[in-house]
């Protein structure tokens, strides 16, 4: 689409209203020509015409029309494209008013309702086994590391992590969504890896500890598909 001068495209309703408004681009046009009431956003309930997805919504309000949404209408975005040649420089044609409104594209009115009625998808739900297997390796983990004797300084501070790894054990039972899993997971693994940084036990002790992390780890990748 091309022009002959450095604006471009000049809006014909705007000069027929006595205004002069100037674009440089076609896609500048494009978006003004929405201000006219060209669209290309659709009510799927009664037709009503909106410049953006917020425009249709803003309606449905107003109108209270309920189970109704919005979409594009490529019937109305050939109408728009239409009057962007139109208004390229020069003009070829005089403003003679607004091209008669199409009636909604059929296809894309009946995908928009059809994505109406679909149910909600579900969210993906973490598989109860792996929840089952990350309680059980934080609950060993928090009994090793109240059997384990540890000197004074770090005695509050230990059982406040055995307290907040059994916090986030109880939790995860509950949770809906892997997001939530892998969350109480990141805090676990964070306040068991926190324990074996200060952990003054036996080689055996510290191994045990270390491999518990480690699988704690492990399974939280498992859960993230990774």
């Amino acid at each position: 689409m091309a022009a002959n001068n450095n604006t471009g495209w000049r809006c014909r309703e705007c000069l027929s209203n006595g205004t002069t408004t100037n674009c440089v681009t076609a896609a500048n046009m494009k978006s003004h020509l929405a201000i006219h009431g060209y669209g290309p956003w659709r009510c799927t309930g009664c037709g009503y015409i909106g410049r953006r997805r917020e425009a249709i919504t803003a309606h449905h309000r107003a109108a209270r029309e309920v189970s109704v949404g919005s979409y594009i209408d490529p019937a109305l975005n050939a109408r728009i494209n239409q009057e962007v040649e139109e208004c390229c420089l020069p003009h070829q044609n005089p403003w003679a008013g607004q091209t008669a409104v199409p009636p909604p594209d059929p296809n894309a009115l009946a995908a928009a309702i059809a994505a109406l009625l679909r149910p909600p998808q579900a969210p993906h739900m973490p598989d109860p086994n792996l929840i089952t297997q990350t309680v059980k390796i934080a609950v060993t983990f928090s009994d090793a590391m109240n059997e384990v004797e540890e000197d004074d300084t770090n005695y509050d501070q230990v059982q406040t992590w055995i307290a907040l790894v059994r916090h986030h054990a109880n939790c995860i039972q509950g949770v809906q969504t892997i997001k939530e899993l892998d969350e109480h997971m990141e805090f676990m693994v964070g306040f068991m890896q926190l324990y074996c940084n200060i952990l003054d036990g036996t080689p055996d002790e510290i191994d045990a500890a270390s491999n518990k992390v480690d699988d704690m780890e492990r399974l939280r990748r498992t859960i993230r598909g990774e």
